[in-house]
């Protein structure tokens, strides 16, 4: 690479040279405003009320007029040289390193992302990343994952999903058994279909209302009490949200494509918000606090239902769900479990540890 007398890169060099020439115009237009306001109005006072009235400046209340007009013809220059810069980073001309070292903190942030540089703040997201588009070393650019479809990555001590929100058409990402607690980087992904985020440290979940495309969801084992988000993925067929903490079901009643709902090992105790899901063939409600089940029995799709472990005393609302392959109530309250002889489909029933027994 070139450099100037000063052992500075001559594209440095020249940028300083153009920003001594910008100095010293701006030097002069204090002293020009003024001339052309005296001569064209005729009066200091005169002038400066026309440029207020007109946005040109600004007057303080110790009586000074400073300009907040910008030179945009500086600023467009400025901005094609930042795109040149940037384009040399891109064809590896200049060393990004360089633009770190010469360059202010906000302009080399400009710089790398005209030049379109990925940023994994999270090294083990980037050493799978790396290994998936065959790259182990060297710069990583948004050209280099926007065609990522797929991406897993379980059990690999992720934190951060920074740089994650660049690969635009990712369709199935599984995520499960990291430490990821944010997730905002994933909002960007609106092409997602399949999502796995189970075993982590999501209390959060606001930042993928917006992921209209969501098919499977599942949320296992995080520390969750405020589902309200889901409200919005209307295309969700399958949803995992057990061994969490949620103890209201509002914002599910929306969900009418579901199919497959888990809400097992939660503070669950009304299961009304359900009453709307008549498309859910299988349903678990294993270790929860409910009492009442009488939303349940309109619930005719069911072919599964699992309400083990809670509180249930009475199941005769059950009698309308005649699919029912399986059923498992164990662990409850109930007296009378005479109703599941009406259920000629079911195969699989787990009655125990009730004093119906």
């Amino acid at each position: 690479m070139a450099t100037g007398p000063s052992g500075t890169p001559d594209y440095l060099e020249e940028y300083k040279q153009k920003s001594e020439v910008q100095k010293k115009k701006s030097n002069l237009k204090p002293l020009l405003t003024i001339l052309v306001v005296v001569i064209i109005l005729g009066g200091l006072a005169l002038g400066g009320y026309y440029l207020w009235y007109n946005g040109i400046i600004s007057i303080s209340f110790g009586g000074q007029a400073q300009t907040v007009t910008q030179n945009v013809d500086e600023l467009e220059e400025t901005d094609k040289y930042f795109d040149f810069i940037a384009f040399q980073i891109k064809t590896g001309k200049v060393n990004v390193d360089e633009v770190t070292e010469f360059f202010t903190e906000s302009d080399t942030r400009i710089i790398r992302m005209k030049a379109g540089l990925v940023d994994f703040t999270d090294k083990n997201l980037e050493r799978i990343v790396r290994n998936q588009i065959g790259k182990p070393q060297g710069l990583i650019f948004v050209d280099d994952v926007n065609s990522i479809t797929s991406l897993t990555a379980e059990n690999a001590n992720i934190r951060s999903l920074d740089g994650i929100q660049h690969m635009t058409v990712l369709t199935e990402l599984r995520l499960n058994h990291n430490n990821i607690s944010n997730l905002g980087p994933i909002s960007k992904l609106s092409q997602l279909e399949v999502l796995d985020l189970s075993y982590n440290n999501i209390s959060n979940i606001s930042s993928i209302q917006g992921l209209s495309k969501l098919k499977h969801l599942n949320l296992d084992y995080n520390y969750m009490e405020d589902i309200t988000a889901l409200s919005a993925l209307t295309s969700l067929e399958k949803l995992s949200l057990g061994g969490n903490y949620v103890y209201t079901l509002s914002g599910l009643s929306s969900l009418y494509a579901l199919q497959q709902l888990n809400l097992s090992d939660n503070c669950i105790e009304d299961v009304s918000e359900l009453a709307q899901l008549t498309g859910l063939s299988s349903l678990n409600l294993n270790d929860n606090s409910i009492k009442d089940i009488t939303a349940l029995g309109s619930l005719t799709s069911l072919r599964e239902l699992y309400i083990a472990d809670n509180q249930i005393s009475d199941i005769n609302c059950l009698s309308s769900l005649t699919g029912l392959y399986t059923l498992d109530v164990y662990d409850n309250k109930i007296i009378d479990l005479s109703i599941t002889n009406s259920l000629h489909n079911l195969t699989d029933l787990k009655k125990d540890r009730n004093p119906a027994n």
